[in-house]
């Protein structure tokens, strides 16, 4: 009976064996020895995603020795044989997703390009079913493979340009250029460049000149540089099926003030990421009004001399582009400087974002400590019932923070914030830790409440039932006394798994070992 089963009947069957407990990869094959039909559905699982390597090697048990040992395209095409083709381009239809890594320091067996080159062009299209391709090549000759293995129907391609496992990565400008004029023919809607800032800004400029060439692009991660920059935004712009960009600026500041936008630029983007500067960025946002505008992830590297103006513009400009507002990142990564008290920027900043009601993810990072109230957090709180994720802490230094700051933030506006949002899974916030005793003295602890919520359950209570919290980041929170600080956390994050703090801090170590006492104890008997 198992061989009238349907083909998606035998490729779940296929997928539990494959994922399943005590199998591996080697038991796959053993099932095409049922049946015909069987073995059809196997090779197409097996070769659905692959490598180049994997992928020649079980041509001809000799093919990978003999064009290893070949010097140019010429050389190989006489060492390949009839049925080496013919095999190459049975197993090549199946092929859906391919990865080339091309690194001859690191790799004496690797298949060289010329070789990779001569059984392509044995056949117009060697991959006609390739969907995606993973590149990366250590030698400016590896390159040139690139056009070879694209077909028609593929339409993502990834190049990674710093792999980890390569020390220098010699890619010639000119040979790059060139594979990339020979894409423009595939229809590539999805396009990801991945590459270190190390990096010159040329190669950068060459991928900047390549923009116009994708006009059915749906998803674009790429490096921009040179003077052509504004000039290359504009294609993009009037581009409807556009949702994804990650763009990475090199090379200066650019003048947008002076491009010609449409007038509804951008009409279906849904995700932005940009590492630039503010300058850059906020000619590009205020010009984009969208409703489906839901995922904005910045990177900026500058000094701000006043940051509350300065912010307070920034993200009013990014609220204003989009009502749809669903995850929101913001990385300032500021020089060290010595600010007073008085030019930090208070929870001001944040009133833009209070109209995004649906907002899920908030990480917000200044470079700069945020002077923040218990008032402020239970607004903010209250107006992101849906958050699960939230960052309000400065990944900076001892150094650069100002004399005599302290959070003004008390572990009431953190019982107040596990209240609101309850569902919240990720936490970093700074507060006063040495305020419990203070609280505790009150009559305010994590097992005794005295407020009540509508459905007449402690507050306590229902923050215990209901808190999701799993990670707490107290970034330089100065810390309590260990004991009352871990059981007060405990009670009320009884899921919490990690506890994260900036600097060498002797009381949230012990806080953690409390903390990690108590969800022993709490695994062993509840």
């Amino acid at each position: 009976m198992w061989e009238h089963l349907s083909p998606i009947a035998l490729e779940l069957v296929l997928d539990l064996v494959r994922h399943g407990r005590g199998s591996s990869i080697q038991d796959v094959p053993s099932l095409a020895c049922v049946c015909r039909k069987w073995a059809e559905t196997v090779l197409g699982v097996l070769w659905r995603e692959t490598t180049i390597t994997r992928f020649l090697c079980t041509l001809a048990d000799d093919l990978c020795a003999c064009l290893s040992r070949s010097t140019c395209v010429d050389d190989a095409i006489q060492l390949i044989q009839h049925s080496d083709i013919t095999r190459f381009i049975y197993y090549g239809r199946k092929i859906i997703r391919l990865a080339y890594d091309y690194q001859p320091k690191r790799n004496q067996t690797i298949i060289p390009p010329w070789a990779v080159i001569a059984l392509c062009n044995s056949w117009t299209f060697p991959l006609p079913n390739l969907e995606r391709i993973d590149f990366s090549s250590a030698d400016r000759e590896g390159w040139y493979v690139l056009p070879h293995l694209v077909s028609p129907r593929t339409s993502s391609v990834v190049l990674d340009l710093h792999p980890e496992s390569v020390d220098a990565l010699e890619v010639d400008p000119t040979s790059l250029k060139e594979v990339l004029s020979r894409l423009s023919d595939a229809a590539i809607d999805v396009f990801i460049v991945r590459m270190k800032k190390k990096e010159s800004a040329t190669l950068a400029g060459i991928f900047t000149e390549f923009i116009p060439k994708l006009p059915t692009i749906r998803k674009l991660q790429i490096p921009l540089a040179g003077a052509s920059v504004p000039n290359a935004l504009y294609p993009l712009c009037l581009n409807r099926s556009l949702a994804a960009v990650d763009f990475q600026i090199y090379g200066g500041t650019f003048d947008l003030d002076h491009l010609l936008m449409p007038p509804s630029p951008f009409p279906n983007l849904r995700t932005l990421h940009l590492a630039s500067t503010i300058s850059f960025y906020l000619p590009l946002i205020q010009s984009i009004q969208s409703t489906l505008l839901n995922c904005i992830r910045l990177s900026f590297v500058e000094h701000v001399p006043c940051p509350s103006a300065t912010f307070h513009s920034l993200i009013q400009a990014t609220c204003s582009a989009t009502t749809s507002l669903r995850t929101f990142e913001l990385t300032i990564k500021a020089p060290s400087s010595h600010r007073t008290l008085s030019n930090l920027p208070t929870a001001a900043v944040f009133l833009p974002l209070l109209a995004h009601r649906k907002l899920e993810e908030l990480r917000v990072d200044l470079g700069v400590p945020v002077q923040m109230t218990d008032g402020d957090i239970d607004t903010i709180s209250y107006m992101w019932p849906h958050c699960r994720k939230l960052k309000l802490v400065s990944n900076i230094g001892v150094d650069g923070l100002p004399a005599g700051w302290k959070p003004m933030c008390t572990f009431r506006g953190l019982a107040a914030l596990l209240f609101h949002l309850r569902h919240i899974r990720e936490l970093a916030i700074e507060f006063d830790a040495t305020t419990l005793e203070e609280m505790m003295d009150d009559g305010i602890g994590p097992l005794d409440s005295p407020t009540l919520t509508p459905d007449g359950e402690s507050f306590s209570g229902q923050i215990r039932r209901t808190s999701q919290l799993r990670v707490l980041e107290v970034g330089h929170s100065p810390g309590g006394e260990p004991s009352s600080v871990a059981g007060f956390i405990g009670v009320l994050c009884p899921k919490l798994l990690e506890l994260k703090w900036l600097e060498e801090s002797e009381k949230w170590a012990r806080t953690q070992l409390v903390l990690n006492k108590i969800r022993d104890v709490r695994s062993r008997y509840l």
